[in-house]
């Protein structure tokens, strides 16, 4: 039985093809929610030594476009865990969300 808890991966559109940043989570670790065009992700790590509440320390990604690819294919019968693709675009942060990186 395949999972019910999709990949999601997080890809830079670089000219005319898209790169994979290395970077992927589980649709749990955002409590089953899915961000929408639009949403800004935080990038939870900062560079040691750096703090956490310095916005220009931190990274911000915001979402540009959303792909889906479901888990299984009836017409070949491929089995695959369901993943979901974030197209971002990233900055540092602005010191005028200082209070919500102290969050985290």
């Amino acid at each position: 039985m395949l999972s019910m808890n999709p990949m999601v991966v997080i890809y830079f559109k670089k000219g005319n093809h898209f790169e994979q940043t290395g970077e992927s989570f589980y649709l749990s670790e955002t409590g089953g929610v899915l961000p929408a065009i639009g949403d800004l992700l935080i990038d939870p790590g900062v560079t040691v030594g750096q703090s956490r509440t310095n916005p220009k320390s931190r990274i911000v990604r915001e979402v540009i476009s959303r792909y889906f690819i479901p888990g299984s294919d009836q017409r070949t019968s491929t089995q695959h865990p369901p993943h979901i693709i974030l197209v971002v675009k990233e900055r540092t942060g602005n010191p005028d969300e200082v209070d919500i990186f102290s969050l985290g």
